[in-house]
């Protein structure tokens, strides 16, 4: 097949993914349509998931059905995100608060547990 000579030839191929994109869930391999390299998933917090496993497809990243994703400022976004990640812990759980549709803490003191969640 063109994926393994490819592979072959060109070994170190990356491809990277922006955590959400449709596009490259697409097309299906029962077609036998193979996309060439070794996926990296990137995600909104800066997370990198190298040869994402079936668990971390299933719990960690979302699922492949975000047209938006595909677009480059979603690309620049995510790649910028991992090489420079949040600064502070609270400015990380806010961001994965907002992904989740969860409420962002209003709260300063990380100490002080918000009854809300």
């Amino acid at each position: 097949s063109f994926k393994k000579a490819y592979d072959k030839l060109v070994p170190d191929t990356q491809m990277i993914v922006s955590d959400g994109d449709v596009i490259t869930a697409y097309p299906p391999t029962i077609l036998g349509y193979r996309h060439v390299g070794k996926t990296n998933v990137f995600d909104d917090t800066g997370c990198i998931f190298v040869r994402p496993s079936y668990i971390e497809k299933q719990f960690a990243l979302k699922k492949r059905r975000n047209v938006a994703s595909h677009f480059m400022r979603s690309y620049v976004k995510v790649i910028k995100r991992a090489y420079f990640p949040l600064k502070s812990e609270k400015d990380l759980l806010d961001k994965l608060r907002s992904a989740y549709g969860l409420p962002v803490r209003i709260n300063e003191d990380p100490d002080v547990i918000d009854a809300k969640l």
